[in-house]
């Protein structure tokens, strides 16, 4: 069911974003809703579907760009795997602050990659456009980080003991 979910959460993402936000510019620039979704997959799943999402979300928006092909992906696989290690390492994954900070991390440094493939200097309008998408792709984060801590919770595995029977 969580692999059924997650394929669905990336393929939301994607169409959201080439067709949706393609239109619908907040603050006149397209968020990035897939790089967020891509953020909180590696932050609160495993390994390997975080992995897999990077890989599908980034093959999509590749498929749909029809320019730069493989930056996407390589780019959204290379942040999970950031993630997965800073987990390894003791990084809190179920901190707002942390997603907040790994979200604005990887916003600045998708569009200093895709400016840098460019190879035009960055003038002061990129600037403007990269923070604006900042202010966005945080919006959508918190969304979806309440949206997450309003869903139901599932009841967990472990046997409850009942500590007022005793023999």
């Amino acid at each position: 069911m969580k692999i059924l979910a997650g394929i669905v959460a990336v393929m939301v993402a994607a169409w959201l974003q080439v067709s949706w936000f393609g239109h619908v510019r907040p603050l006149g620039v397209m968020p990035n809703l897939m790089l967020v979704v891509i953020v909180l997959f590696g932050l609160w799943s495993n390994a390997t579907p975080a992995l897999a999402a990077a890989l599908g979300g980034g093959f999509l928006l590749d498929l749909a760009s029809g320019s730069d092909f493989g930056l996407r992906m390589a780019f959204f696989s290379v942040v999970v795997l950031a993630i997965i290690a800073g987990r390894q390492t003791g990084l809190h994954a179920d901190s707002f602050i942390t997603a907040l900070l790994v979200v604005m991390a990887g916003t600045v440094l998708y569009n200093l990659v895709v400016l840098a493939t460019l190879g035009a200097p960055i003038q002061a309008i990129e600037l403007s456009r990269i923070g604006r998408e900042l202010v966005d792709n945080l919006v959508i984060l918190g969304f979806l980080v309440l949206v997450r801590l309003n869903l139901p919770q599932r009841p967990s595995n472990t046997p409850q003991l009942n500590k007022g029977f005793n023999r």
